[in-house]
């Protein structure tokens, strides 16, 4: 998969237009329809400011490894660090308990609470705190 499709499909995912997240990114105007139209690859400075704002890795961007891939080194990262919270740790041992479908619902299940926290606004009171 070329950048180009990896780029347009994050942004149709997060609900936000190309040319805005260029915005965002203080990228020129035209940089999505340079990158559309000659099918190049950004530079590496702008890669990695993609892959921030997407919370994806570079590799991901470039088609290189998959979304589950990326996902799973993601989480293996997170597991090599020592200080997991005990929540953390009954998680992970209530996903390794259960069967592959299991997995499957857990993943997709945290994934749904996590695109609706990024579309939760960023301000909070304290009666949102549980």
């Amino acid at each position: 998969m070329k950048f180009i499709d990896v780029f347009t499909r994050l942004c149709k995912e997060k609900g936000i237009s190309p040319n805005a997240v260029c915005a965002e990114l203080n990228l020129s105007n035209s940089t999505y329809t340079f990158w559309k139209q000659n099918g190049s690859t950004p530079r590496q400075t702008t890669l990695i400011k993609i892959a921030d704002y997407f919370k994806v890795p570079v590799d991901y961007l470039l088609g290189v490894e998959d979304q589950n891939t990326a996902l799973m080194r993601k989480a293996m990262e997170i597991l090599d660090e020592d200080n997991l919270a005990e929540q953390e740790k009954a998680l992970i041992g209530m996903f390794r308990a259960t069967t592959e479908e299991g997995r499957l619902r857990i993943i997709q299940a945290v994934m749904n609470i996590c695109d609706d926290v990024e579309k939760k606004p960023t301000t909070s009171t304290t009666e949102d705190v549980g």
